[in-house]
């Protein structure tokens, strides 16, 4: 038809979204970390029985009860995006990559070895870090060595954190991290987590990827996230 120069109706299948995790729970019409289950990384929550959990929320009498079940379903009520056949829940929601790992997982990780989260702190672990200034100094002035096509400067990741872009975290983390953080942790423990990270997201990264790769990756942050959580 193209070569034709001719008309022709283009049939198109919506069959994933993915945005911002804010973005992702409001089309899916998700509560969010105050819900007691989390659809979206339940493996074991099928299609049919998020939309029958779903519609339990949208036909009770009552707000209240209403706003039980959401919370104990983690879901407020049936999706506009449920009536396309093509669009599958929750496996055709997926976060995006940036804010998932580089504006969540990084800088929450970053949080904790800075004693900065949430008001805790490491307890009887010993992952805190004492020199995270003079990390953040060296990574701004690594900034000096590394050619522009890299990307843009770096800013100093603990006094300028606000200014640093999912870029810039990006080229931190795969780059610099490592080495700047080389037996700055009491507990060698830490590093090799982070490190663990560094060869997920750089395998995730790749430009191809076959089915054993995809097989690590599955497995690899099961782990990590298991590590994390410990």
């Amino acid at each position: 038809m193209i070569s034709q120069r001719r008309l022709f109706p283009l049939c198109a299948y919506l069959i994933c979204i993915f945005g911002n995790i804010p973005a992702i729970l409001m089309v899916m019409h998700m509560k969010g970390h105050n819900s007691f289950t989390v659809l979206h990384v339940q493996h074991n929550s099928s299609h049919n029985e998020i939309l029958r959990q779903a519609h339990k929320v949208d036909i009770v009498d009552t707000e209240t009860e209403a706003s039980r079940l959401a919370t104990t379903y983690g879901i407020k009520g049936t999706s506009v995006l449920s009536t396309l056949s093509s669009v599958s829940f929750p496996i055709s929601f997926p976060f995006d990559f940036m804010h998932l790992i580089y504006e969540n997982v990084l800088k929450n990780l970053i949080l904790l070895w800075t004693g900065d989260y949430k008001g805790l702190d490491s307890g009887t672990r010993s992952y805190e870090l004492k020199f995270w200034d003079v990390i953040g100094a060296a990574s701004a002035a690594s900034g000096e060595t590394i050619p522009g096509a890299f990307g843009a400067r770096l800013q100093n990741v603990a006094n300028d954190k606000a200014l640093c872009t999912a870029d810039m975290w990006s080229f931190w983390m795969l780059y610099l991290g490592p080495i700047l953080l080389s037996k700055k942790f009491e507990r060698e423990i830490y590093y090799t987590h982070f490190i663990g990270l560094v060869k997920l997201v750089n395998l995730c990264l790749q430009f191809e990827l076959f089915c054993r790769d995809v097989a690590i990756i599955h497995s690899g942050f099961q782990d990590w996230v298991k590590k994390y959580e410990q």
